[in-house]
């Protein structure tokens, strides 16, 4: 029995961390809202109502199982989630945004987004929580 070898796996162009990502119907547009890069807090825990991932993706062949996982500072997997993304056309750019609602925050530090094609890590990207000072 011999295993189907995988297809290459897609590019990540783009990974950033929003509020929301919005999609003009007409246009097909993204609009990414409040781009985050530093969450300030009082203090830990916390809960933040919304992380968007949006990502952009290229060079994928089919269809492709695209799996997202968001750790805490400890390495505690706090939100997960996955989807089919369709490559029609491997030189096309595809746009796939995962929300994670209600995102606890038990830890001041760097919190890591990794995208995963199958074991393979695509990609990480992080944002900060902190304390401001004064």
């Amino acid at each position: 029995m011999s295993m189907q070898p995988q297809p290459q796996p897609p590019t990540v162009t783009a990974m950033l961390f929003c509020d929301a990502a919005i999609l003009d119907a007409r246009t097909r547009r993204m609009s990414l809202v409040n781009m985050i890069f530093e969450i300030p807090v009082v203090g830990v825990p916390v809960m933040y109502p919304k992380v968007t991932l949006f990502l952009s993706l290229t060079s994928g062949h089919g269809r492709q199982t695209i799996r997202v996982q968001l750790e805490d500072p400890s390495g505690e997997i706090v939100k997960q989630g996955s989807d089919e993304v369709e490559f029609p056309d491997p030189l096309g750019v595809r746009c796939q945004v995962f929300e994670f609602p209600n995102v606890q925050m038990k830890h001041l530090g760097d919190y890591t987004a990794t995208v995963y094609w199958g074991d393979e890590i695509l990609e990480q990207a992080r944002f900060r929580v902190f304390k401001p000072q004064g």
